[in-house]
């Protein structure tokens, strides 16, 4: 799966059955699909 491949944005779960991906993350990944890294936001 991309996503955890770190390949597509990371979802941000609104709620149990609902998630929902970051605006900048998606215009990111949309603007160059092939190279695109996901950033490491998780705070120690």
């Amino acid at each position: 799966m991309r996503e955890l491949e770190g390949r597509f944005p990371k979802r941000v779960h609104l709620s149990q059955r609902c998630a929902a991906w970051p605006n900048r993350e998606i215009h990111r990944w949309l603007a160059d699909p092939v190279n695109y890294r996901a950033a490491d936001t998780e705070a120690a």
